[in-house]
């Protein structure tokens, strides 16, 4: 029997960190660790027993746990033991799994991603079946308590996405079935941004958490942490150990481009594929008051861009990828930026190309900017300005802003006023000077705005499509615009 199965367990000292009792050769009783589910989804009173032949089947199939997916009595918590097997749950070891993307591995019990032994294992632990994972530890980082957890406590899944400085998969806790979202750094070079991306989350998690995809706490090796409290006990001073990657709530609704492409397909208003001048003020609205609740905390985005904008089931956006977000002050307004291009605002172009002298200002300013972007190609179904590379982007922006290439409305067109209405708020954002655009109390107070934003902010006005059974549908409100 492996080695792992006899070591003492950390958190019950005297106990074996095991199922088995070596002397009697037979599972111990699982009375205190587990209790089995009724066909409602409630626990059942009665304790599961050695007698009990469903646990007399589990130990003659050595899984040292009850096998309690093959009864129908206990559906409910069959389901969990089945969807832990198809992840490549570690309280299995090495049941066979059918995902490509994780292959349980036979060294060690470690994690296997893609033919890469990623991970190594961790000591076993009793499985619960409540909702919240028993996993982690509380670390104290810039005066705040925040959430941690070792780099053996997570599974990995299928990669969700990949970007500039970090590749996103879903993962699973050992002591959850509930599906999360992990972002690995990509190359040793991207951690001190991670370590960055990090830092503002958890401050924007204090600060405005209704604003951001939920942050739910740092992943390190465990043989750093177990260094630094070595180093400390002899009394010398060490660095902070490096961040592994960041656990996020995974958000499986996708983000805001999937659903503008859904809206393009199934509900457009014109032959550009738009959706509704009404459609597209929701969710610019909505926008607005996500980077506003981030502006007021003191940061600014620095990448908004639909990709950077996950949908929540209720159909809201929720900013995400803070990875070029900072602290907006002096000390930062001189580094360089490292965002999207063909939404990047005119004064961030001089870090761009030399010879221009260095923006130096606030860059609230610019996340408006992309929002007038945004805006300007749901309305008119595209960019006012292209490029294939940055010097070509940057040429035809300085064209568009000094030949004002506004498109031109159709007084016939049924959506004429709405359109006028929309295109006159984008002029207010879309100008060259980033100190001529409007504060936030303008654009509170604009006519275009405020009156979805008071309604949206009192929950009197929903989303036009929300996710149910599986789908995006129109809500009653907006079934006669979609």
């Amino acid at each position: 029997m492996p080695d792992v199965w006899n070591r003492p367990n950390p958190e019950f000292p005297g106990v074996q960190n095991s199922w088995v009792d070596r002397n009697r050769k037979v599972p111990r009783p699982l009375q205190a660790e587990v209790r089995p589910f009724n066909r409602e989804g409630h626990r059942a009173l009665a304790p599961l027993t050695r007698n009990s032949p469903l646990y007399r089947r589990s130990y003659a199939h050595k899984h040292f746990q009850p096998s309690l997916r093959d009864d129908p009595n206990y559906g409910l918590a069959g389901r969990v033991f089945k969807l832990r097997r198809e992840v490549g749950h570690r309280g299995y070891g090495g049941v066979a799994t059918h995902n490509e993307a994780f292959v349980p591995s036979n060294r060690g019990y470690g994690v296997v991603h893609r033919n890469q032994q990623v991970w190594g294992h961790g000591e076993r632990r009793r499985t619960m079946f409540g909702d919240e994972f028993r996993v982690g530890f509380n670390r104290l980082v810039s005066g705040h308590s925040v959430r941690c957890f070792f780099t053996d406590n997570i599974c990995l899944d299928k990669k969700l996405g990949e970007g500039g400085n970090g590749t996103v998969l879903r993962c699973y806790f050992r002591d959850s079935p509930h599906p999360y979202a992990i972002k690995l750094s990509r190359h040793d070079v991207h951690a001190a941004s991670l370590e960055t991306e990090c830092e503002n989350l958890e401050a924007l998690s204090r600060l405005a958490p209704d604003c951001i995809v939920p942050f739910i706490g740092r992943v390190y090796d465990r043989r750093h942490i177990e260094q630094e409290d070595v180093e400390r006990y002899h009394g010398r001073r060490v660095a902070p150990p490096p961040i592994a990657s960041i656990v996020l709530q995974y958000m499986p609704h996708g983000d805001f481009g999937s659903l503008t492409s859904l809206l393009s397909r199934s509900y457009a208003f014109s032959d550009r594929g738009t959706p509704h001048p009404e459609v597209a003020r929701f969710y610019i609205v909505d926008i607005l008051m996500k980077l506003y609740g981030i502006h007021q905390a003191g940061y600014f985005h620095g990448d908004v861009k639909p990709a950077n904008m996950m949908m929540t089931p209720e159909g809201r956006v929720l900013l995400a990828d803070f990875g070029t977000a900072r602290v907006d002050f002096r000390d930062n307004w001189s580094e360089g930026v490292a965002g999207t291009f063909c939404l990047m605002a005119p004064e961030l172009f001089t870090y761009v190309f030399e010879g221009f002298q260095d923006y130096a200002g606030p860059r609230t300013y610019a996340d408006l900017w992309s929002v007038g972007v945004i805006l300007h190609w749901l309305i008119f179904g595209y960019s006012p300005y292209n490029g294939s590379a940055e010097e070509e982007i940057y040429r035809d922006l300085n064209a568009f802003v000094r030949e004002q290439r506004w498109p031109e409305i159709d007084p016939s067109d049924l959506l004429a006023r709405h359109k006028w209405e929309a295109l006159r708020f984008i002029k207010k954002l879309l100008v060259w000077s980033p100190y001529s655009r409007p504060t936030w109390n303008d654009i509170i107070n604009d006519s275009y705005v405020h009156d979805q934003w008071i309604m949206m902010k009192t929950g009197t006005l929903r989303a036009p499509l929300v996710h149910h059974n599986g789908r995006w549908m129109p809500t009653p409100e907006w079934d006669s615009l979609l």
